[in-house]
């Protein structure tokens, strides 16, 4: 019905895991939008006829865009309102993502995720905690942090920063560069499943899903495929908060 139709829909493309990634955070409030798949700029039957079942409504919060498309590559659908998240390269679109969601909100999130832009594998637990808590996920170069991000940061006016991932993702370098625009605590293991089950255990004050007790719920992705981040990020809110895990192994 009319009542349960999402404000707006987001498209990413099939390649983008990065996009997939940081707009997670528009599966969360006030938006609510899930996250559907463009393939190469075609808009595959299974993306189209779910369009067109959810049929969604848009509002002032989505620039009155039913459809968010994020980046050049998704496909525009016809006959619906759509806006565009742009950026040349993944760290530009996820800050720009970031400005967005500060819009929306009126004003930036108190803290910030930074994964990588290059281990999608250490990355994707971040996009189901960005859709319950609407924290921005944000990207950085193992060795080098990128000017969009440090730019997207310097916004949030010093904010609680958590890295998300081992040395070898995120350097110390890096690190020491985060540390400059706000306090750091890094969440993190050398594999990207312990990795993951670190981040579902943790907790700091409001931060992090503190799963350490029975009674929570979960999903559970393979660490080869990491746009399922994208859906699972919607199982992450609206009740039933639900943390990613990663298998890396089908059996």
């Amino acid at each position: 019905t009319r009542v349960n139709r999402p404000n707006a829909v987001v498209l990413v493309d099939a390649d983008d895991w990065q996009g997939a990634v940081s707009a997670a955070v528009l599966a969360g409030r006030p938006i609510g939008a899930p996250l559907l798949i463009s393939d190469d700029g075609d808009l595959p039957a299974v993306t189209a006829d779910t369009l067109e079942r959810l049929e969604p409504r848009g509002s002032d919060l989505s620039e009155d865009a039913q459809v968010i498309r994020i980046g050049d590559e998704p496909a525009q659908p016809d006959g619906y309102r759509t806006a565009r998240i742009e950026g040349p390269d993944p760290y530009e679109r996820a800050a720009a993502i970031d400005r967005f969601v500060s819009a929306v909100r009126g004003g930036p999130s108190r803290n910030v995720v930074v994964v990588s832009g290059e281990h999608p594998e250490h990355a994707m637990p971040a996009a189901a905690w960005a859709a319950r808590s609407g924290d921005s996920v944000l990207l950085t170069q193992p060795k080098r942090l990128p000017a969009a991000t440090r730019k997207a940061i310097a916004t949030h006016d010093r904010p609680n920063i958590y890295v998300l991932g081992p040395p070898s993702t995120v350097s110390a370098a890096v690190v020491a560069e985060l540390r400059k625009l706000g306090p750091v605590q890094r969440i993190g293991a050398r594999d990207p499943v312990a990795n993951a089950i670190a981040f579902a255990r943790y907790e700091d004050g409001e931060f992090g899903w503190g799963a350490t007790v029975p009674g929570y719920n979960f999903t559970v992705a393979n660490v080869g495929r990491p746009l399922d981040a994208a859906p699972a990020a919607t199982l992450a809110t609206r009740g039933v908060f639900a943390p990613l895990l990663l298998t890396d192994d089908a059996a």
